[in-house]
This record gives structure tokens, sequence and C-alpha cells, in this order.
């Protein structure tokens, strides 16, 4: 009885109230094509960088200093490169957002 209690208690945490955008002047379903072109505009201010303008992985045969792996120093497996990736996907939320918000749209708990 003791699992069952503890199951229900943490199945009713997983479950919070969802966000929905909402707009008094709108349909739902114009949600949809005023999303998409927020989504434009935000990529359109930030773009995402593309592999071919960055650098490839490196491949270490031999040379590398001792105890260390390039791999992890170069190339997509850059932490400054994550980094930079997710500072670039905060500042298009947040393009995406205002773009919304401008037509009207706001976020509401359901």
């Amino acid at each position: 009885m003791r699992h069952l209690l503890i199951v229900v208690l943490l199945a009713g945490c997983a479950t919070g109230p969802q966000l929905v955008w909402r707009n008094d002047s709108k349909p739902g379903s114009a949600f949809y094509a005023d999303n998409g072109e927020c989504l434009q505009q935000a990529f359109a201010a930030i773009p995402d960088a593309s592999p071919a303008t960055q650098p490839a992985p490196a491949v270490v045969i031999g040379g590398a200093p001792r105890g260390t792996s390039r791999a992890f120093m170069d190339g997509w497996n850059s932490t400054e490169a994550a980094l930079e990736a997710d500072r670039k996907q905060a500042a298009r939320n947040q393009i995406h957002r205002g773009c919304l918000a401008g037509r009207g749209w706001r976020i509401e708990q359901q």
C-alpha cells in the first residue's frame, strides 16, 4: 500500500498545469499561421550556423597530447559552441514570444 501511495504522488507531480497560447480576437486555428511567421522572423534575425560554416570534428591519428582527445577540444564537441547555440536559441525564443505577443497572443494555464 505504501508503494502505491508513492507512485500516485509521483504521478501527480508529473502532470502540472499546461500552458497554451490564447488570443481574444483570433480563433485557435490562426495560431499556426502566426506561429510559423514568428518562427521565420526569429530564425531570420538569428540564423543557425550551418554545418558547412562550423569546423569539422577533429580526427586525431597519433600526435595528440598524452591523456587528451582533440575531439573534445575542437569542432562540434566544443563547450563554447554548445553555449553559443543555447544563447542563440534563448534569443530566438524571446523574438518568437515577442512577435506572438505583438499579434495579440498570450500564454495562459489551461
